[in-house]
């Protein structure tokens, strides 16, 4: 990575969101998510070197609550005419 000192300043401040989240939140399903986190930024600091170029446009550009995003798309007939 270019710059190791911001690899790592990044990382830390990931880690303090989640240390504060388990030790404050009373939500199981919170907690759980919060040492998801902690369990992450372990794997990042293994994977330093891989290209994140991607990561910017392909995962960040997505804001708000994550959920699973899914499409539906129909075709309705009725007496021969498209809806």
């Amino acid at each position: 990575m270019k710059d190791s000192a911001a690899w790592i300043e990044t990382l830390n401040k990931i880690t303090g969101l989640a240390q504060s989240g388990l030790y404050y939140s009373k939500d199981v399903y919170d907690k759980e998510r919060y040492q998801q986190l902690l369990d992450h930024v372990r794997t990042l600091t293994e994977l330093e070197e891989i290209d994140t170029t991607l990561f910017i446009p392909n995962v960040l550009q997505d804001i708000g609550y994550a959920t699973p995003k899914i499409d539906v798309r129909a075709i309705v007939f009725k007496d021969n005419n498209c809806y």
